[in-house]
């Protein structure tokens, strides 16, 4: 989904890089863009809430990413300008910090102490990652999410179990044979990733429409 949103970027310049979800996939994706000799790299897609304020759609450029052992990683300062003058016309943006976990934050419980200790304002498994890559090498790095889950939100057991990236929702669909209770979550889930789509498709369209990525 978040690469289907991501289209219109290859049209406008940019290069889409499919990583997968969680810290290993990120790190051999940021490592092999480094190999390539990109000279900028956008993190991009869909966020848990962690501030109650954040609905599902919210659009993030953080200025600054974490990792749950405190570690912070500035966003490059003139990338990270462009892209908010781009996006200003499209929607309200967040600059709040954004944490990276090792793992989904299912709870609106363990999402509030996650905001309390961390003190960003959404969540993801990647950013810090990717960030951190681009800082050792040089690469100038930013980070566009949207937050799909909000911080009220309790993540469904029958996602968090799935383990495939291929076919996800044919194994939740299975799972739910199983579990239908978590059906009612699994349909708020899809339609708060749908709307977190559009936006994203928003973003792009407009980041395209200004040649952002090539400046």
């Amino acid at each position: 989904m978040e690469a289907r949103a991501a289209r219109a970027l290859a049209r406008g310049g940019g290069r889409v890089y499919r990583t997968g979800y969680g810290a290993e996939r990120a790190r051999a994706a940021g490592e092999a863009l480094v190999a390539m000799g990109v000279h900028r790299i956008l993190v991009w897609g869909m966020a848990g809430g962690l501030n109650s304020g954040l609905a599902s759609g919210a659009v993030l450029l953080p200025a600054e990413v974490r990792d749950e052992a405190g570690t912070a990683w500035r966003m490059t300062s003139h990338f990270h300008a462009v892209l908010l003058r781009a996006l200003s016309g499209v929607t309200r943006i967040s600059t709040a910090p954004l944490v990276t976990t090792a793992h989904p934050v299912a709870t609106p419980a363990d999402k509030a102490a996650l905001a309390h200790r961390s003190g960003a304002a959404a969540v993801d498994m990647e950013a810090a990652v990717v960030a951190s890559i681009a800082a050792a090498a040089g690469v100038d790095c930013a980070v566009l999410r949207v937050v799909a889950d909000t911080a009220h939100d309790t993540l469904p057991g029958v996602v968090l179990a799935a383990r495939s990236q291929r076919f996800l929702a044919a194994e939740v669909a299975l799972r739910l044979l199983f579990r239908p209770r978590d059906l009612g979550s699994v349909r708020r889930l899809a339609r708060a990733a749908g709307v977190a789509c559009e936006t994203l498709t928003a973003c792009a369209q407009a980041l395209a429409d200004t040649k952002t990525l090539q400046k």
